[in-house]
Order: C-alpha cells, then sequence, then structure tokens
C-alpha cells in the first residue's frame, strides 16, 4: 500500500511540477515580448477608412466614365472608317458600271454591271462575318484562312445572285412595261 501511496505522490508531484514549469515558460516568453524594440499598436497612427474608401470610389467612377467615352468614340471611329471603306467599294462598283455602259452604250449593260458587283461585294462581306461567327464556335482554321474562305465563297454566291436578281428584275420590267401597254 506504501508503494501505491508513493506513486500516487510522485504522478502529483510530476503533474504540479510541469504545469510550473509550463507557466514559467509562457511567463519568460511574455517578459521577452515586453522588452522586445518593437512598436506596439498605440505607436501606429490610426487612419479613418471612409476618407479613403470615397476617394476610391470617386476615382473608380471617374475612370469608369472615362474608359466608356472613350470606348464610345472608338467604335465611332471604327464605325465611320467601316463605312467609308463600304461607300468606297459601291462607288467604285457605281463608277465602273457607268464607265462600261458607256463604252457598250447600253444602259441595260451598266445595270446588270452594277447589280452583279453590288451583290458580289455585299456577298463577300456578309460571307466573311458569318464564316468569321461560325469559326469562333466551330474552330475552323486560322482568322485569315476563314477570312479569306468566307470572302472568295461570298464574292462567287454573290456574283451568282446578282445574275439571277438581274433577270428577276428583267422579266418583271418587262412584265410591267407589257401591262401599262395594253391599259392604254
Amino acid at each position: 500500500m506504501s508503494s501505491l501511496k508513493t506513486l500516487i505522490l510522485l504522478i502529483l508531484l510530476s503533474i504540479s511540477f510541469n504545469c510550473l514549469a509550463v507557466q514559467n515558460v509562457a511567463d519568460s516568453l511574455t517578459i521577452a515580448d515586453t522588452n522586445s524594440a518593437t512598436t506596439t499598436n498605440a505607436d501606429v497612427p490610426q487612419y479613418d477608412d471612409t476618407f479613403y474608401e470615397a476617394g476610391l470610389v470617386t476615382m473608380t467612377f471617374f475612370f469608369l466614365i472615362g474608359f466608356c467615352i472613350l470606348t464610345a468614340i472608338g467604335v465611332a471611329i471604327a464605325t465611320l472608317i467601316l463605312l467609308a471603306i463600304l461607300a468606297l467599294g459601291f462607288f467604285g462598283a457605281f463608277s465602273t458600271s457607268i464607265i462600261y455602259g458607256l463604252y457598250k452604250k447600253s444602259l441595260s449593260k451598266a445595270f446588270r454591271l452594277f447589280m452583279v458587283l453590288s451583290f458580289g461585294f455585299c456577298g463577300a462581306i456578309l460571307s466573311s462575318l458569318i464564316f468569321i461567327f461560325f469559326n469562333e464556335i466551330l474552330h475552323w482554321f486560322t482568322f485569315e484562312n476563314v477570312l479569306l474562305q468566307g470572302a472568295i465563297l461570298g464574292l462567287l454566291s454573290g456574283f451568282v445572285a446578282g445574275f439571277i436578281a438581274f433577270q428577276i428584275l428583267k422579266s418583271l420590267t418587262k412584265l410591267f412595261i407589257a401591262k401599262l401597254k395594253t391599259k392604254n
């Protein structure tokens, strides 16, 4: 029984010694921290965060407005350039058809050439845009190849559509002239 009492006494002493040792280590760390040369939170100046938040919100708002304005200006310039290119293309088709009509001395041939060139030009542009759109979805080829394929296919289909449209318009014109002659 005495050995049991001795064992319990030793366990209690070791537990108490360990508790004292842990507390001494914690106290020594606390003392070391207070004696260090680092600054405390009391030395750091405290700033009001609402002042900076208001400035950041204001600057972000003005940058956003400036970005929107510059984007609108860029879109307007790009649109004007594209419209100028389209206008030059149609004026080229118009002037070419007039020169061809004067050379052949036929208004019908001039109008047919204008329709074929206009349909070909529009077909090349629309087909290129459609091919680019489908290429973004399906990833066929590189951008340059798709643009060239779309332009060639659109140009050829535009020429065919121009000839067909001219023949339809020619037959409708003949039909309307015949109707006008029979009424008089």
